[in-house]
């Protein structure tokens, strides 16, 4: 067996080789974006520690870190609110989904799903993912399998892992670096599987005693699909000491990988995002602490100047005290005594507008002006902003976001949704599926704010076409009969996302404008034949009394 495990170690170092060369490239860009924006984010190396110390005394002006608080708050309160619905389970087969019992089983399963979700520590991940996306661009998660929770979560700081993405730019493999006690260690992995030196520690009651382990999860190419065996399913999970090269700690397996590492920008055979907010923000950053430097030099030098005064009094030492009286001799006074060395005057208006005009880029680049846009007008300002303005500066700013939310739902939101319905799976919480369902895909459709915005986007399309039908039918009515008036409330419902049971279906809305076509010609058929019958009714009444006057002759 240790043959085996060293073969694999071996295999695994090796690639961790290769991860980590290229990893180094960035690494000190990461920690200068660490140590110039958010000194609290990154590890780059166990057991590292971030002390009062050096957090935050760095920063004069933290501009930069609260542009990231604020993209951090708005993407989760925009993406994944935990307060409100951000995701419903639909089909791509558009009949079936209309089917009541279908529909039933969908609305069960999201309910669940947003219980167990809320039970776990997803949202707290989620947190962590957007705030290390804003900073870095790249973010490593792993979702595990928990009999109590059904799932949980875990967040890797950055530094502390390595990845590598396949052919459809995912991420599927993922290292990473753990410090645990001699008592943790043998806890969770076994007596048994711990080298020596654990072993010997944990006898001799060292519990406290650090180990430091590598983690990774990687497919497994000889994989046996359906196999219940750890050493045979599609993912392989491995854990060794550092330093131990013939023993593996855990040689296990899953079927779904459980990983989630979303990036801000991806490029074909690059792992790390070549982009994010904090480093499009890094200059600005560091050039507004230089600004803040240069305003308070010629604050101090304005009030407190370099003075000069008689070389042979130095020696009563001179200093600018308030209130103090300073002796000089009657010759110094002719000279004219204590005086600056130059006048100095700086323009710091000047430097105030330089220091906000870089405030603002800073902002910018973390979208701060999209997600605290009614706040950028003030009470004043926004009474004179029509709420068709509004709507276009919000839908500009969308625009610019909108291939980072694509991205986000492609590497972060789908993959997890997927992953939650497979531990749901295995917990058997999830009520047997109708029989028409069987073998049909589910599709994951995402109505959070960010989301439903950026449908709203083609809704101004349909309202000026609308607008326009509407203007040339008062000058050629036959105008009414080009716009296909249920396929435009669909494509509107679409976009704009109000609740399902708003709208009813195109078929339900036919057969109810059907029954009041026809109850609308019997009424007119009633009308028409009303005349006549009164008509008849008089004639009738006519003949009768010519009858009676008839009878009375």
């Amino acid at each position: 067996m240790s043959s085996e495990d060293r073969n694999i170690i071996k295999e695994l170092e090796r690639h961790r080789s290769s991860m980590r060369n290229e990893y180094e490239s960035w690494e000190p860009h990461f920690r200068e974006l660490r140590d110039a924006i958010q000194p609290s984010r990154g590890r780059f190396s166990l057991g590292e520690s971030r002390s009062s110390s050096t957090l935050n005394k760095r920063l004069i002006d933290a501009t930069a870190r609260r542009g990231l608080r604020t993209l951090r708050s708005g993407l989760m309160a925009g993406m994944t609110s935990p307060s409100r619905p951000w995701f419903v389970l639909s089909l791509y087969d558009e009949e079936a989904k209309e089917n009541p019992e279908v529909k039933a089983w969908l609305h069960t399963v999201q309910s669940r799903m947003y219980t167990v979700i809320r039970g776990t520590n997803t949202y707290r991940m989620l947190d962590a993912c957007y705030a290390d996306l804003g900073l870095f661009g790249t973010f490593a998660g792993l979702m595990s399998q928990d009999y109590e929770l059904v799932f949980k979560c875990q967040s890797f700081p950055i530094g502390l892992y390595l990845i590598s993405d396949n052919e459809d730019q995912l991420v599927d493999v993922l290292h990473w670096d753990r410090r645990m006690t001699v008592r943790q260690c043998v806890n969770e992995f076994g007596f048994e599987q711990c080298s020596t030196r654990v072993q010997n520690q944990y006898k001799a009651g060292n519990h406290s005693e650090y180990v430091d382990i590598r983690c990774a999860i990687e497919p497994r190419e000889n994989h046996v699909p359906g196999s219940p065996l750890n050493s045979e399913k599609p993912f392989a999970v491995y854990a060794w000491e550092q330093g131990q090269t013939d023993k593996l700690l855990q040689n296990g397996g899953r079927v779904i990988n459980g990983l989630l590492a979303p990036r801000w920008e991806v490029i074909q055979g690059e792992s790390w995002s070549i982009s994010s907010p904090g480093m499009e923000a890094l200059g600005d950053a560091l050039q507004l602490q230089e600004q803040h430097k240069d305003k308070a030099m010629a604050n101090k030098l304005a009030y407190d100047p370099p003075m000069q005064a008689p070389a042979q009094n130095l020696a009563l030492g001179y200093k600018a005290i308030p209130g103090r009286v300073i002796k000089i001799s009657s010759s110094d006074i002719q000279k004219g005594g204590l005086r600056p060395t130059h006048e100095v005057r700086p323009d710091i208006s000047g430097l105030v507008l330089d220091i906000q005009e870089t405030q603002q880029r800073i902002e910018a680049a973390f979208y701060v002006d999209l997600f605290r846009m009614a706040s950028q007008f003030g009470v004043e300002g926004l009474k004179n902003v029509t709420a068709t303005a509004m709507a276009e500066m919000h839908e500009e700013k969308l625009i610019a976001l909108g291939p980072v939310l694509e991205g986000l739902d492609h590497g972060l939101l789908t993959p997890l949704i997927e992953n939650v319905f497979h531990y749901m799976q295995e917990a058997r919480i999830i009520p047997p599926a109708p029989e028409s369902l069987i073998g049909a895909p589910i599709k994951v459709e995402f109505v959070s704010l960010l989301a439903q915005a950026q449908k709203a986007v083609g809704i101004s399309a349909i309202e000026r076409t609308i607008g326009f039908v509407g203007t040339l039918a008062q000058l050629k009515p036959e105008a009414l009969l080009k716009l296909n008036a249920f396929e435009a409330i669909d494509e509107f419902v679409d976009q704009a996302g109000p609740p399902p049971k708003m709208i009813v279906t195109t078929e339900e809305a036919q057969k109810q404008a059907a029954q009041q076509a026809q109850a609308a010609q019997m009424q007119q058929a009633m009308e028409q034949v009303q005349p006549m019958a009164n008509a008849a009714k008089l004639i009738s009444e006519a003949n009768a009394r010519s009858v009676e006057a008839s009878d009375t002759l």
